[in-house]
C-alpha cells in the first residue's frame, strides 16, 4: 500500500496604500517541496504597472545555507511563475525567501519568508511477487515499478537483495536500472530453503530508506477443495433472522458434494459466552451449497447485561464417501443500528451566496443503505448577541442510488447577523428502540449535526464556485462562479485562477468576464453577480484537481475560494482494443 502527498497552497499577499491607491502583490507557493521535482512559485501583480524583478531563494532552515535561487522579470500588472528543481537535500525544512524589487515604485520593495517543509521520499515503489507463498525449490519471481509523484513511470537505479528469515543476504543485485519504471527478477529457492517469512529490500541510489516486501516458504499440500461462507462482516442486532451461505468448490471449479456443519459461539468483551449453537444440512448437488437460516431469537440479544457484540463462525465441509474435511472460519459483529449519517459540507458559509451540502448514509460494512430512505433535516441559527439557538424549520428528503442526500441551505434573512447555524439530520423511519422493559437502547436512530459559521470578510465581499460530479475529460467545463458587491457601478473584476494536481500546478490564468449576470439584491444591500469560467479538462487533471479562483478589489482586499473537480477516468495515451473474431482467433493459434 501506498500514498501520494498532498501539498496545499499557501497565499501571501503584501498590500501597499500610495495616496487613494491601492497597489500589492500576491505570492502563491507550495508548502510541502518534493525532492526531484519542479515546483511552481508564482507572483500576481495589482495595480503595478512597471516592470518588477523577482528573487527567490531556498535556506537552509538550520544553517541558512543558499540551496538554490532564481529570478524572473514581470510587466504590466501580470502573473510570473518561476520554476524551481528541488534536488536531494536530506532536510526536513526549508526556508523559502521571495524578494520583490522595482526601481518605479521602490514602496513595494521588500522581502518574504516562508517555512516550506521537504518531502525527501518523492518516489512510490512497488514491489509485487508472483505469489504470495512458496515451497522450497520453487522459483520467486518479482518485479518492481517505480512511480513519481505524479504517478508516471520514473527510471532509477536500484540496490535489490533477499533476506531469509534469520536476516541472511541470499542474493543481491547491484545498480540495476529499471526500464520506463519496471525492473523483473527471480530468484531459486534451494530444496532445503530455510521456511518462514522472507524479506526483499530495494534501495534508490543515491541511498535511501529501503522498501521491503514479504513472502512465506512454507511447506505445503494444497488443500482439495475450498470452503466459502458468504457473510457481512457486520449484522443488524434487530434481524429477525440471520443467514449465512455455505459452499465448498474443488481447485478445478467443481462443485463439492457432501455435508456441512455449522458451529456459531458468541462473544462480548472477546469472551465466549453460551449459548453455542450448531447446525448442519447437505450441500446442494448442484451449486455445492446451502443456506443456513438462524432466527435472531437463538442469540439472546435482548437481554442487556449478557448481550453478544460479535459471533465467530466456523463452516466445516466433509466430502461425500471420502470424509476428507475444510473448515473456514469467519467473525462477524452486531451492529446497532441500521445504518449512520455523516455530514459531508464546508465548514463555514459565505452569506448571501449558495451553500451546498450532503450527508451520507453509511452502514458498518461499507454496504450500500440504498434509495429512498427518508432524511429529516433541520436547521437552528445562534444569532450575534444571544446564547440560545432558535430553530428555522425542517424539511424532508430521500436518498438517492448514492446512498446519499444533496441539500442547499435556505435563505435566511439578516445573515450579517447569523453567529453560527446548525444542521440536523434524522431518520424518523428509523427511530431508536430499547431494551425489553429496561431504559438502555437497544438499536440507535441515525442522527448527525453538523455546525457551520460565516466566512469574514471586511468588505462583505465573497465569491463562490461550484462543479457537477464528475467533469468530463476533454471537454470545456463552463463553472458557475457567484460573486457579491456593494455598488452596481463596480466595474467588472479581473479574476485570477490556477488548477493544482497531485501537488503539480497545471494552470495559471487571468480572466475578465464579457458577460456578468445579475442574480438578486439581497436585502442586506449587497448584490450578487455570477459568470461562468471555461475550463478545459485535461488528463492531467484526473481523477482529482483543486481550482482557485481570486481577484484584487480596489482597496487591495483579496477575495478568494476553492473547489475541487472530480474528473472522470482518463489518460494521456488512449488505447483501441481490437476484437477478432473466433474463426481469426484460431487461425493465429
Amino acid at each position: 500500500m501506498f500514498t501520494v502527498g498532498v501539498k496545499l497552497i499557501c497565499l501571501f499577499f503584501v498590500n501597499i496604500v500610495i495616496g487613494y491607491e491601492q497597489r500589492g502583490y500576491l505570492i502563491t507557493s507550495p508548502t510541502t517541496f518534493l525532492e526531484g521535482s519542479t515546483e511552481n512559485v508564482c507572483v500576481s501583480l495589482h495595480n503595478i504597472t512597471s516592470p518588477v524583478t523577482v528573487n527567490i531563494a531556498l535556506y537552509s532552515a538550520n544553517t541558512q545555507q543558499k540551496l538554490l535561487s532564481v529570478s524572473h522579470n514581470i510587466f504590466n500588472n501580470s502573473i510570473g511563475c518561476l520554476e524551481l528543481y528541488i534536488p536531494s537535500l536530506n532536510l526536513q525544512e526549508a526556508h523559502l525567501v521571495t524578494q520583490v524589487i522595482s526601481k518605479e515604485n521602490p514602496e513595494i520593495n521588500g522581502n518574504i519568508e516562508k517555512t516550506i517543509i521537504i518531502q525527501n521520499k518523492s518516489l512510490i515503489t512497488i514491489i509485487v511477487t508472483d505469489k504470495l507463498m512458496y515451497m522450497p525449490g520453487q522459483t520467486v519471481k518479482f518485479r518492481i515499478f517505480v512511480l513519481s509523484h505524479t504517478l508516471k513511470p520514473h527510471d532509477s537505479i536500484l540496490n535489490i537483495w533477499l533476506e531469509d528469515p534469520f536476516s541472511t543476504k541470499m542474493m543481491q543485485w547491484s545498480n540495476m536500472n529499471t526500464q520506463h519504471g519496471l525492473i523483473q527478477l527471480e530468484l531459486s529457492l534451494a530444496d532445503n530453503a530455510i521456511e518462514g517469512t522472507w524479506s526483499i529490500f530495494v534501495e534508490h541510489i543515491p541511498n535511501s530508506v529501503a522498501e521491503v516486501k514479504q513472502f512465506k516458504v512454507l511447506e505445503f499440500v494444497i488443500p482439495r477443495f475450498e470452503v466459502i461462507v458468504a457473510s457481512k462482516s457486520s449484522m443488524s442486532a434487530d434481524a429477525d433472522r440471520f443467514v449465512w451461505e455455505v459452499c465448498a468448490r474443488y481447485s478445478y471449479g467443481r462443485v463439492v458434494k457432501g455435508k456441512a456443519l455449522l458451529q456459531i459461539k458468541q462473544m462480548r468483551n472477546s469472551n465466549f459466552i453460551p449459548p453455542e449453537i450448531n447446525d448442519s444440512a447437505l450441500l446442494n448437488k448442484e451449486s455445492g451449497c446451502f443456506n443456513f437460516s438462524i432466527p435472531g431469537s437463538e442469540f439472546n440479544l435482548q437481554p442487556e447485561s449478557n448481550t453478544p457484540d460479535s459471533i465467530v463462525l466456523t463452516a466445516t465441509v466433509k466430502e461425500e464417501n471420502t470424509e476428507v474435511s475444510q473448515s473456514t472460519t469467519i467473525t462477524s459483529r452486531f451492529s446497532h443500528a441500521e445504518f449512520y449519517l455523516r455530514f459531508e459540507c464546508a465548514s463555514f458559509f459565505k452569506p448571501g451566496l449558495p451553500y451546498k451540502g450532503k450527508v451520507l448514509l453509511l452502514k458498518e460494512d461499507k454496504s450500500e443503505v440504498g434509495a429512498g430512505i427518508k432524511i429529516q433535516l433541520c436547521l437552528k441559527v445562534l444569532l450575534k448577541g444571544t446564547t440560545a439557538m432558535t430553530s428555522h424549520g425542517c424539511w424532508s428528503y430521500f436518498s438517492d442510488f448514492g446512498s446519499q442526500v444533496v441539500f442547499t441551505l435556505p435563505f435566511i434573512s439578516k445573515p450579517q447577523d447569523i453567529q453560527m447555524i446548525m444542521f440536523v439530520a434524522s431518520a424518523p423511519d428509523y427511530p431508536s428502540k430499547y431494551y425489553m422493559n429496561s431504559s438502555q437502547i437497544f438499536m440507535i436512530g441515525p442522527t448527525a449535526s453538523q455546525t457551520v459559521r460565516p466566512w469574514f470578510s471586511p468588505s462583505s465581499s465573497y465569491l463562490y464556485a461550484s462543479t457537477r460530479s464528475p467533469v468530463h475529460c476533454g471537454t470545456t467545463h463552463m463553472i458557475p462562479v457567484h460573486y457579491t458587491i456593494k455598488n452596481e457601478n463596480e466595474s467588472i473584476y479581473l479574476f485570477h485562477y490556477l488548477v493544482k494536481s497531485r501537488g503539480d500546478l497545471l494552470v495559471l490564468k487571468t480572466y475578465r468576464p464579457e458577460t456578468v449576470v445579475q442574480r438578486y439584491i439581497h436585502e442586506e444591500g449587497f448584490i450578487v453577480k455570477s459568470w461562468r469560467l471555461p475550463l478545459l479538462i485535461t488528463p492531467h487533471m484526473a481523477p482529482i484537481s483543486k481550482l482557485t479562483i481570486y481577484y484584487f478589489r480596489t482597496d487591495g482586499e483579496v477575495v478568494a475560494t476553492t473547489t475541487t473537480l472530480n474528473i472522470e477516468s482518463c489518460h494521456p495515451n488512449r488505447v483501441r482494443t481490437l476484437e477478432l473474431g473466433i474463426f481469426e482467433y484460431r487461425l493465429m493459434f
